[in-house]
């Protein structure tokens, strides 16, 4: 609603793309806790920009929608700075691991754009 632009990954492939191509080290990635889904990156205007806490609700509600959860009541999302993001060497298409994550729940919604 503030107008931060967020990147959405659609399958394995689009995934890695989301998270290693388009965001910066600093900008936030999210993704459902412990169930499938797509990786979703809050765009930063510039290295300097701190998102507020509605800012990170609704690009987590974004993630819970474009995953296996999206019918749920609430639903657990990590996000973590995409520095904190790593492949680990051969891992299938998608696949990532994450440190420093914080958690939120979230009532998934479609984005609006």
């Amino acid at each position: 609603s503030s107008g931060v632009t967020i990147f959405v990954g659609r399958g394995g492939e689009d995934n890695d793309r989301t998270t290693f191509g388009h965001a910066k080290p600093y900008e936030l990635w999210f993704h459902t806790a412990q169930c499938p889904g797509s990786h979703v990156v809050m765009k930063f205007p510039d290295k300097n920009f701190v998102p507020s806490k509605q800012e990170i609700t609704e690009a987590a509600a974004v993630a819970a929608f474009h995953s296996k959860a999206k019918n749920a009541k609430a639903v657990p999302v990590i996000y973590t700075e995409r520095r904190f993001v790593r492949k680990p060497r051969g891992a299938k298409p998608g696949l990532v691991t994450v440190e420093r994550e914080k958690m939120v729940m979230v009532v998934p919604r479609e984005g609006k754009g």
